[in-house]
């Protein structure tokens, strides 16, 4: 247990910020970072604007624990001090020789500011850079449609970010119009202007100069001044924002989740009930911390956090650990707290460290999403999904179970696991059948037509199909045991294709869901140039199973096998 401990303690370290700047006390204390800032639409505070702002001109790894208001100010005030600083990245391999070529040296997949910008004496942007030039000249020549093409616009969007903060550090809202757009304090009324304007610049003035009293002194009176502005936004809704940024609910729920998957491991070894009930306990405090998360990200969007990959999958994992919960609760499985959690985990981890899903922005709704048909449509996939992760893991323990019955001692019987997994799919196949007919009908509404073969959308009929026969074999032919998990793994490897491997490899009307191919082109690879070794090895995993699946022996089935719903469980 004090191994265990050590183990997690050593995690949170993981994430954990680095040393803090000066800056940081003073923007807690002068209430800096909770000032209002209009951002794409959006109002939001300081602390998100400066993260939100920081995304789309560099990554989290390249500034992972640094101060993020400071860091924007500086950009703001005078980005030619941070010219030495790798901030761009490399988005498409493609790209880094043509910068080779050009004389740049490229490490970290990362440029200099001053590599890709011109800066003048006062530290201000004039003109580009040779990394710049030099992507331009091969755009230029380059056929369009390209890897490389895709690349250098990243690129371009980027440095045009960087361009733009000081444009988009709006902190004046209408003064008439509640709902209305904000202005910078240059373009704010005369009086606004005259009152405030100065403050903002000796604040600017502060951080460019690395002096954090000054800061404090021009920052106090600056966010006094801010908040006595007609229409600022209510209190209610930037302590909401400012609480969902800073206390990262989705990180403390992803502790709670692989502690609550050792207690379960402990619960299931020791056979008693006191760590399971601590198991639940702290299983139902993750979740409560999670479902907090996204209902404050659904608070400050005014909608279901369900518009892209981040916030699917997020949403996605609170589903699946309550529906882990309510079997949990109903049947006391333990196996199934265990391996929802531990999944949990482990998506989690990847969420964070992987560019796939980079986007945790809290962003403005795009048009083609803009109907009330998504929370209803994604809603039901990702509950089905949620059910048919938990189904997954019975699945791969049934067989483990069966194959090394030693190793796996701690784990229940199979046939409680092959019931479990059974119990999860009756779950997740009706949902998923509503999902895809909610989607037909939103697709009749937008786009005239309810089928189109998009791939999205025949992926996902192909899933409710497996599903569908696995139902059948199961109810009809009375199927059990392997092969039955079996036929739950490849469902589920349907599922995740469906719902991630779309994205990577095919094009359709549901790409607006996805992250930019760019950030996909490791993945991409893996999966497409080396397709044929994909193929041959599923052909070769197909035809192990069907081989075991025929010369398995039939064995008479039990009235519990065929009909589970007559099973007894102690």
């Amino acid at each position: 247990m004090r191994r265990t401990l050590s183990t997690l303690i050593a995690l949170a370290a993981l994430s954990a910020p680095a040393a803090e700047s000066p800056f940081e006390d003073v923007w807690s204390e002068t209430g800096f970072d909770r000032v209002a800032v209009q951002f794409h639409g959006l109002n939001r505070t300081m602390v998100t604007f400066a993260r939100d702002a920081l995304r789309e001109v560099t990554t989290h790894a390249l500034i992972k624990g640094e101060d993020e208001i400071t860091l924007v100010l500086t950009l703001i005030a005078q980005p030619g001090l941070l010219a030495g600083r790798r901030l761009i990245p490399i988005e498409g391999d493609d790209l880094i020789p043509v910068l080779e070529q050009a004389g740049i040296a490229v490490e970290d997949r990362a440029l200099r500011l001053s590599d890709c910008l011109g800066f003048d004496g006062r530290g201000q942007i004039r003109g580009q850079g040779p990394a710049l030039f030099a992507a331009s000249t091969a755009y230029a020549t380059a056929p369009s449609g390209t890897p490389l093409h895709t690349a250098i616009d990243r690129l371009a969007g980027r440095l045009q970010a960087l361009s733009m903060l000081s444009r988009d550090f709006k902190l004046v809202p209408h003064p008439v119009d509640p709902n209305g757009l904000w202005t910078t304090l240059d373009e704010a009324p005369p009086g606004q202007r005259a009152a405030l304007l100065p403050h903002q610049g000796a604040l600017l003035d502060a951080v460019a100069a690395g002096d954090p009293e000054a800061a404090r002194l021009a920052a106090a009176p600056l966010a006094a001044g801010l908040r006595a502005l007609p229409n600022y936004p209510s209190g209610t809704r930037l302590s909401i924002d400012h609480a969902y940024t800073t206390l990262r609910p989705y990180f403390w729920a992803s502790l709670a989740y692989v502690l609550c998957a050792v207690l379960f491991f402990v619960s299931l070894v020791t056979k008693r009930d006191l760590w399971w009930w601590m198991a639940i306990g702290v299983m139902g405090a993750g979740w409560t911390v999670h479902m907090l998360g996204a209902a404050a990200r659904g608070y400050l969007l005014q909608r279901m956090p369900l518009s892209n990959l981040y916030e699917a999958t997020t949403t996605g994992l609170a589903f699946a650990i309550g529906v882990a919960l309510v079997l949990e609760l109903t049947y006391r499985m333990r196996v199934v707290g265990l391996c929802s959690a531990a999944l949990a985990f482990l998506y989690y981890r990847w969420l964070k460290s992987s560019d796939i899903y980079g986007n945790d922005a809290i962003e403005p709704l795009r048009a083609v999403l803009n109907s009330y048909w998504l929370d209803y449509h994604v809603t039901c996939m990702i509950i089905s999904y949620a059910a048919f992760t938990v189904a997954f893991g019975m699945a791969v323990l049934y067989l483990l179970k069966t194959h090394a019955p030693r190793l796996m001692g701690w784990a229940p019987p199979p046939e409680e696991l092959d019931l479990y997994n059974h119990r999860a799919i009756q779950a997740g196949w009706p949902i998923l059948g509503i999902g895809v007919v909610l989607g037909a009908i939103w697709a009749d509404t937008a786009w005239g037509r309810m089928w189109s073969w998009d791939p999205k959308e025949t992926w996902a009929l192909i899933t409710w199909l497996i599903y569908t026969a696995y139902m059948h074999v199961r109810l009809v032919h009375g199927w059990s045991g392997r092969a039955t998990a079996w036929t739950s793994i490849a469902g589920y490897g349907c599922v995740l294709f469906t719902y991630l491997g779309v994205n990577f490899v095919l094009s359709g009307l549901h790409s607006y869901a996805g992250n930019d191919p760019v950030a996909l082109t490791g993945v991409k690879s893996l999966f497409v140039t080396h397709w044929p070794l994909w193929l041959a090895a599923g052909l070769l995993l197909a035809g192990v199973i069907l081989w075991r699946t025929l010369r398995r022996e039939r064995r008479p089935l039990s009235a519990e096998a065929v009909n589970p719903d007559a099973a007894e469980l102690t």
